[in-house]
């Protein structure tokens, strides 16, 4: 249970990112030039994307990126979720 949990956070983390940037920069390029800024705007946030995935911080051992990092707190506050949720069902049932 814990490694489907697991991955569904993941993968809900990396869709909403990948897809949050792409919006925002398509979103940005249509109000600076509109027809060609849209596409340009969108390359643009998959290319920022991109650089969120980047494994740049330095001190943790495999180095993580800034999803990674997201990805970390999603996953501790999904089980802190679940635990309470098992503390919940013991109280009512």
């Amino acid at each position: 249970m814990s490694s489907v949990k697991k991955f569904v956070v993941d993968t809900s983390i990396d869709v909403l990112s990948g897809s949050t940037a792409m919006a925002t920069g398509a979103a940005v390029g249509s109000l600076i030039a509109p027809p060609v800024g849209t596409v340009v705007g969108a390359i643009a946030g998959g290319v920022m994307y991109a650089g969120m995935n980047w494994k740049v911080f330095f001190g943790d051992d495999p180095k993580k990126s800034a999803v990674d990092a997201i990805k970390d707190g999603a996953n501790s506050l999904a089980n802190g979720l679940v635990d309470g949720f098992r503390k919940l069902d013991k109280v009512f049932w």
